[in-house]
């Protein structure tokens, strides 16, 4: 028997439910969801949408129904926040038409603030003039007017595919983002990325590129 109590969907988003990934994202206890969808359409912008806990909790009865379960109508629920695929001039980043944003996900705190940023791999997009070279973007979920930082190669190879998949683990005390190139086999520790304490290199350096 399946019960349903809550459900959501997007008729507008190609592909939505490709990843699902879940974490504590606006720090409040609560485990948010987050849904991501590979949108491969022309002029429509690739998206992830984070789904508040909270709000799944609230549509959650107080009692529990008897075995077997009766048709429970499925409530919908509001989306919280969504994040889409945007350029980075600093960075020389850009979207293009298919990022692939939303490929990968991954939370943690990178900054050392308390609260956990969201690393979203976008392995279709563009650095420079590599085409495929691929992106990992940050947010703040808790001020998601705040500058988005862009992380990539400091040499970009073309269909190299970085954020193919994104992971944070903690290396010498501090929390680092990570990040596959399968294009070209290649795993990265992002220790120059501009979060938090780490410093700011685009060079090629051994340890920042």
């Amino acid at each position: 028997h399946v019960w349903l109590t809550a459900c959501y969907d997007s008729p507008d988003r190609e592909g939505f439910g490709t990843l699902l990934f879940s974490g504590d994202a606006d720090d409040d206890g609560v485990t948010d969801l987050v849904i991501a969808s590979e949108t491969k359409i022309v002029g429509r912008p690739e998206e992830i949408v984070i789904v508040s806990g909270s709000t799944l909790l609230a549509t959650l009865p107080t009692v529990i129904p008897p075995d077997p379960y009766p048709a429970v109508l499925c409530e919908d629920v509001p989306e919280d926040l969504v994040i889409a695929c945007t350029d980075h001039d600093t960075r020389n980043v850009t979207c293009g038409e298919f990022p692939m944003f939303g490929a990968s996900v991954a939370m943690g705190d990178l900054d050392g603030d308390g609260s956990s940023e969201v690393i979203v791999g976008s392995p279709g997009a563009k650095v420079g003039q590599k085409n495929n070279a691929g992106a990992v973007f940050v947010f703040d979920p808790d001020d998601p007017t705040a500058p988005v930082t862009a992380l990539r190669d400091a040499v970009p190879a073309s269909g190299a595919h970085l954020g193919q998949s994104v992971a944070v683990a903690e290396i010498a005390g501090e929390a680092e983002a990570m990040a596959g190139a399968p294009g070209t086999n290649e795993f990265f520790v992002f220790f120059c990325s501009g979060v938090g304490t780490d410093s700011v290199d685009d060079s090629t350096e051994p340890r920042c590129r």
